[in-house]
């Protein structure tokens, strides 16, 4: 009977820690998986899967379930970094610390309530299918948020969107369609650093700094958008004269407003400097753009980047590995979470 009461006592203690699944694909660095897709299989809805750092990128990634997939952070080239990240309409995602090439590049049904924070996206965010009720906060990349035509609910604060080093653009809707239909999409407090050029329809931007807006190609529009107290300081660029759009209270022609506003974010400071007409001009009173010293973030910034500690097993000793029948096994096991990063 001792047996059986201590393997229910183990099983309960098991169950309570099978909500956090470690993966691992760096030798010496163990983890309950190699593999990321394996790992992400195991997962239910509602847990969580923590991403080692590596220096081996994990693929190709489709997420299955509602899970939390927190990385290592950004900045390093020891980090979590993925090809790519799918889903098929999972609920309630949630991702953070990840660097990802492609996200949703062969998804064509879209997502729902899902949470990207302070990842990096090396280049394009498809949005092809629906998705619903989307958070993207405090990541990096970006350059073209792709097939944005039919989708709802879509917030993005305090960003960076990066232009694509080959185009020298940002392009925010669709390649080809020229009257989408996404409703509900605000971006707030971001930076466009590039030209960025819109496809789309029914955004409100309010307290954004764009380097460089564009507009005149073909199809180059944003129907019924609205631009509300954002800041360009391109010369030659007007957030006014974006087609379709309606323009409020915008500031113009603005002198350069960062520290030291860099295409290299190793060295980029984007605090504005004091003399930045940028600051108090936004809604309410607030100051437009975001506030950030060199890349990554660190804590002390208002896009932080808080990263749990992965757990460690410091000690695992089997005391009595010999046990009499109707013995008790008994296991000394030691664990700790390192301060988050």
């Amino acid at each position: 009977m001792k047996f059986t009461l201590s393997l229910v006592a183990c099983l309960i203690a098991m169950s309570s820690w099978a909500t956090v699944i470690t993966v691992s694909n760096t030798p010496n660095f163990p983890a309950m998986y190699n593999a990321a897709q394996t790992a992400v299989d195991a997962a239910a809805d509602g847990d969580t899967v923590q991403v080692f750092p590596s220096v081996t990128s994990y693929g190709d990634l489709n997420i299955t379930h509602g899970i939390t997939l927190i990385g290592s952070g950004l900045g390093s080239s020891f980090r979590s970094f993925f090809s790519s990240i799918d889903c098929a309409t999972v609920q309630a995602v949630h991702l953070l610390g990840i660097e990802i090439s492609y996200l949703g590049q062969n998804t064509t049904i879209g997502g729902n309530n899902w949470i990207i924070e302070s990842c990096k996206i090396n280049n394009n965010f498809y949005l092809a299918g629906i998705w619903n009720n989307v958070l993207v906060k405090h990541c990096f990349g970006m350059n073209y948020l792709d097939a944005m035509y039919d989708d709802n609910g879509l917030v993005f604060s305090n960003n960076v969107f990066v232009a694509s080093p080959f185009t020298g653009e940002i392009l925010v809707g669709n390649q080809n369609l020229n009257n989408p239909s996404t409703t509900a999409t605000f971006f707030g407090n971001n930076y466009f650093q590039g030209s960025v050029r819109f496809r789309s329809a029914n955004l409100l931007f309010n307290d954004n700094i764009f380097q460089n807006v564009l507009d005149g190609f073909p199809n180059d529009a944003c129907y019924t958008c609205i631009f509300q107290n954002n800041y360009s300081f391109c010369q030659s660029c007007l957030i006014s004269n974006i087609s379709s759009a309606v323009s409020i209270n915008n500031i113009e022609n603005g002198p350069n407003p960062f520290v030291n506003e860099s295409s290299d974010l190793s060295q980029a400071d984007f605090n504005l400097v004091v003399s930045s007409t940028a600051i108090n001009a936004g809604v309410n009173g607030t100051d437009i753009g975001i506030h950030a010293g060199l890349f990554p973030p660190s804590e002390g910034l208002n896009y932080g980047l808080f990263v749990p500690g992965m757990p460690v097993i410091d000690l695992f000793t089997i005391v009595n590995p010999i046990i009499e029948q109707n013995g008790q096994l008994e296991i000394q096991a030691v664990s700790t979470i390192p301060a988050a990063e």
